[in-house]
């Protein structure tokens, strides 16, 4: 088993550093949402698909 993990050592930390960071991009996400704000909204109102409301915008 040891050896195994040896063998394998450097896949192994690459796959806990790769899920770390979805981890810390899914509760990124997370914490967006709950705060009702758009996940992935630039702020650009020019090309805003209606994510969120905008007082200066004037939708037909």
């Amino acid at each position: 088993m040891l050896a195994w993990i040896a063998q394998n050592l450097a896949t192994i930390i690459i796959s806990i550093i790769i899920i770390g960071l979805f981890a810390l991009a899914v509760r990124y996400i997370r914490k967006k949402s709950k705060k009702g704000e758009c996940v992935g909204c630039s702020g650009g109102c020019e090309s805003c698909s209606g994510c969120h409301p905008h007082d200066d915008k004037k939708l037909p």
